[in-house]
């Protein structure tokens, strides 16, 4: 017999080490969920955040929504792409709280200030402005780009360099 194959009974183990011995259980790691959900309209499926301010509706009035889902489609994205919040029913949203809940790669601004959830920059409209691996755009509200054909061009310029078209 050699020393390298000894094998002790449990009884012995025990008695060794009845005072030495702990199981130590591994802490499970789990993500802290955010005391109250982001409602957002849409799937998120490609982790594409707008925020805009509306007062009126839930999200966005009908002729608002029309011209969104025109802007995507010509991007070739769906509103199942993207999460709409309305910043007006999610009153102290941050950006912290929405990287932990949509972890955006995107974000599109609205009619919204930087300022409004809390990003450390301000962004002059139509400027793509990347931070923290995100990319931010900001631009005057939907109501007002859909009747102006110039700021309408200059969403489009925009647009076609964020997402490659």
């Amino acid at each position: 017999m050699s020393l390298e194959n000894i094998q002790l009974s449990s009884l012995v183990i025990q008695n060794l080490y009845q005072h030495s011995l702990v199981i130590v259980e591994k802490e499970k790691k789990t993500k802290k969920a955010p005391a109250h959900p982001i409602k957002y309209l849409g799937s998120n499926a490609k982790n594409i955040t707008i925020l805009v301010d509306n007062k009126d509706a839930a999200f966005l009035s009908d002729t608002e929504l029309d011209f969104l889902s025109k802007i995507l489609a010509a991007c070739k994205l769906t509103l199942a792409d993207v999460a709409i919040v309305n910043l007006h029913k999610e009153k102290g949203l941050d950006t912290e709280k929405m990287n932990q809940t949509l972890t955006p790669e995107k974000v599109l601004l609205f009619g919204v200030e930087p300022v409004t959830v809390k990003l450390p920059f301000q962004i002059p409209n139509f400027q793509i402005q990347k931070h923290n691996n995100q990319v931010f755009i900001t631009a005057p509200d939907l109501g007002t780009l859909e009747a102006d054909k110039e700021l309408k061009k200059r969403l489009w310029t925009c647009f076609q360099q964020m997402f490659s078209i």
